[in-house]
């Protein structure tokens, strides 16, 4: 993606952190807060149906705000045409979809930060 921003001119830059080195969902909880806390966008790709089993599809969620207690949980913002454009989500549960357990391929799931600064 950084390659795209840069050839395009757009003043934007990625990091993905893997599911692999989100050590758990607390260590989770402090990476999107502290991006939050300096307004940088996240980014959630996980496989859906950790948290619906229905959903059976690899599926991106734009955080907005991250609520701190026992179970953290997060409010995205989602582009599906046929969800609420906003709701919450138990973070262990986009966790867990992130890992292999869930659909075929992990590869591109984790934590994507979006910044116009130097991550």
């Amino acid at each position: 993606m950084n390659k795209f921003f840069r050839k395009h001119r757009t003043p934007l830059k990625v990091k993905k952190i893997f599911y692999s080195e989100i050590k758990n969902v607390n260590n989770a909880a402090k990476i999107i807060a502290g991006n939050l806390r300096k307004r940088n966008d996240v980014m959630l790709v996980t496989y859906m149906s950790a948290i619906d089993p229905k959903k059976k599809f690899g599926h991106a969620l734009l955080v907005s705000e991250i609520i701190f207690g026992k179970k953290p949980k997060v409010i995205v913002g989602d582009p599906d045409f046929f969800e609420k454009k906003s709701y919450k989500l138990d973070l262990k549960k986009i966790i867990k979809g992130m890992s292999k357990k869930f659909g075929r391929v992990e590869k591109d799931r984790g934590i994507y930060i979006f910044s116009e600064r130097k991550i």
